[in-house]
């Protein structure tokens, strides 16, 4: 696995938990940190094996995840945005991360989000980011993440995200 890839897949695994994951979402976690600190962790990783692992590992001290009654819906909603074919890729994950990752999104949160409000006419108002203040050009782990950070806002949020002229994942990888 390459560098970029690996960080390429921490980027979307944070923002994916930060917006799904029920414990992340209640914001019981300095989020930015988790980031931050798995960095290291991801670039060590050598195989899909090493990286599911600690994948793995990050998601189960997240707290249990509760089967959620009303995920599955028959209820028609627009979604050409919606594309988590990623969760599924056995060069990256391995079967049982992408298991995982498939229950988190069956039984993905539905309370109030921490990092997230809806404002009138449905949109979406970013709340609870830390402000970095005095960083003139912050070290890389803080650039990262604040790529991450914009990266998962268009991917989960952005209304014509499928209008643009470039693949949204390939974004990221570039």
């Amino acid at each position: 696995l390459t560098e970029t890839e690996k960080l390429a897949t921490l980027g979307k695994i944070h923002g994916y938990l930060k917006y799904y994951h029920p414990e992340v979402g209640k914001g019981k976690y300095d989020w930015d940190k988790e980031l931050i600190n798995h960095i290291p962790k991801i670039l060590k990783a050598t195989d899909k094996e090493s990286l599911s692992r600690i994948y793995n590992n990050w998601i189960d001290s997240l707290g249990v995840i509760k089967k959620c009654k009303s995920c599955n819906s028959n209820k028609k909603y627009f979604d050409k945005n919606f594309d988590l074919f990623w969760l599924k890729d056995t060069i990256l994950f391995t079967n049982e991360l992408s298991s995982k990752l498939k229950y988190i999104e069956k039984n993905r949160n539905q309370e109030e989000n921490f990092y997230v409000s809806t404002e009138p006419l449905g949109n979406i108002k970013v709340i609870n980011e830390p402000i970095y203040a005095n960083f003139e050009y912050p070290n890389e782990k803080y650039r990262l993440l604040g790529l991450f950070k914009y990266w998962n806002i268009i991917e989960y949020f952005y209304p014509y995200k499928y209008l643009t002229d470039q693949n949204w994942d390939a974004v990221l990888l570039e």
